[in-house]
């Protein structure tokens, strides 16, 4: 009875660990600096390119708007207070200034969204490299870190809490930062 009383709960342990479903694997994390990643990529400097090209088009168009809207302040300075063709060329003045203005405000609206639009095209482009790396690497988690030696410089509170909830990561073992492996899978891709 006594060898029974042993046996029977080291006979149970060895079923129930015999029997134990498989322990999971740990999860595999990783970060990596997505802005960094984005600034490196190719299309980059081509998305800031055509903005910096809209903007200047929309200022020299504008330039040459204001050199036209001057030559008319001038056509009425020149003209007799009396002189009825003076109301027309003022309403024409005033039809220029606020047409000068709207397509100046338009062009910057219409580069703007551009702009916006290309840097997100760019995000999407560089998070399914980011995730088919990692699902090469059987990475389960990827997270967002800023280069933790960047400074946030906030110029105010606002500002502050912005940056701060955009750093999600407090810290991060340099061995999981996967951004030099993407910037170096992206540069191939090219």
């Amino acid at each position: 009875m006594r060898l029974t009383t042993l046996l029977l709960p080291l006979i149970t342990l060895a079923l129930l660990v015999a029997w134990a479903p498989p322990a999971e694997a740990a999860t595999k994390i990783a970060v990596v600096d997505m802005a960094k990643v984005i600034r490196d990529h190719h299309g980059h400097s081509r998305i800031e390119d055509k903005f910096r090209k809209a903007r200047k088009d929309a200022e020299d168009d504008a330039k040459a708007a204001q050199d036209v809207v001057d030559g008319l302040k001038k056509k009425i300075e020149a003209m007799l207070e009396n002189d009825p063709e003076r109301v027309l060329a003022e309403k024409q003045y005033q039809i220029q200034v606020n047409s000068m203005k709207f397509d100046y405000e338009w062009k910057i609206k219409v580069a703007v969204r551009d702009y916006a639009r290309g840097l997100e095209s760019l995000y999407r482009a560089v998070r399914s490299e980011v995730s088919a790396y990692a699902r090469e690497q059987g990475i389960d988690l990827v997270l967002h870190q800023t280069d933790p030696t960047t400074k946030m410089n906030p110029t105010n509170p606002d500002d502050y809490e912005l940056k701060r909830l955009l750093r999600p990561v407090v810290y991060a073992a340099p061995k999981i930062n996967i951004t030099a492996q993407v910037i170096a899978r992206v540069k191939a891709a090219r």
